[in-house]
């Protein structure tokens, strides 16, 4: 018995989200816990540990912890939210 049933094609799975990204350009980043500026460079793999408010808290390779900006979330190949990219400012 043939079932009737249409066929459906199941796409090929999309990329890990909570795996490594690698930075599109030079980014602005905040060290945690210490709050220094830092710049982490093109090309560098960053796992993103937390999105909150537009902005992104990110693992190095290296074992380091960095906070990066909305306005900077497409280096992480990210969007910010409409809102959270108009605010300026150390939260």
């Amino acid at each position: 018995m043939s079932s009737k049933l249409p066929v459906v094609e199941v796409p090929d799975a999309p990329p890990d989200p909570s795996g490594p990204i690698v930075l599109a350009r030079d980014c602005r980043a905040t060290r945690i816990p210490s709050g220094s500026s830092a710049t982490l460079p093109a090309g560098m793999r960053v796992t993103i540990t937390q999105s909150l408010g537009g902005q992104f808290t990110v693992a190095t390779d290296e074992g380091g912890l960095f906070r990066i900006a909305a306005e900077d979330a497409d280096a992480l190949g990210q969007r910010a939210t409409s809102s959270a990219a108009r605010l300026k400012g150390p939260f």
